[in-house]
């Protein structure tokens, strides 16, 4: 009998924690506080607290990437969605081959897009960045601009 009380009051601090962590809701990451919490059981919930802080900074940054990620994909498929409109509105043929070509192309460059924004997202935490690759401004302009050229001039638009 005196066993089980000494194990019983010595499990008490366990058992206080058990409950603390077992009473919360799933979405809830903030520090576990367990007063009148022995020494001995202070570094348990002092690690246990610094996971939570890393699951919390992994779930931000994983906020962040879906946020940047989505952004990225907006402007590209808004572009989709312009050529294809346009292709759609053209009656001459060889106009309308011109904006399919460039709806294919630019499915192609949203297709490199997504797959790169994969490779990043499965990329480990903490390992080297990927390498940054130059960009050149004025071809990625020209390109922009020989795309919606067409759409320009059938309005007329310098």
């Amino acid at each position: 009998v005196f066993v089980l009380l000494g194990l019983r009051r010595g499990l008490a601090p366990l058992i206080r924690l058990r409950d603390a962590v077992r009473s919360r809701s799933r979405s809830d990451l903030e520090p576990v506080e367990v007063p009148g919490a022995q020494s001995e059981i202070r570094p348990l919930i002092e690690a246990l607290n610094a996971y939570m802080q890393r699951v919390r900074a992994q779930m931000a940054a994983q906020r962040r990437f879906i946020a940047n990620a989505a952004h990225q994909l907006r402007t590209p498929l808004a572009l989709l969605s312009t050529q294809a409109s346009y292709a759609l509105r053209e009656t001459k043929a060889d106009q309308r081959q011109e904006a399919l070509v460039a709806l294919q192309t630019s499915s192609g460059k949203l297709a490199r897009l997504a797959e790169q924004l994969l490779t990043l997202s499965r990329a480990e935490p903490g390992s080297r960045r990927p390498r940054a690759d130059r960009i050149d401004l004025t071809e990625a302009a020209r390109q922009v601009l020989e795309a919606q050229a067409p759409a320009a001039i059938k309005r007329d638009i310098d």
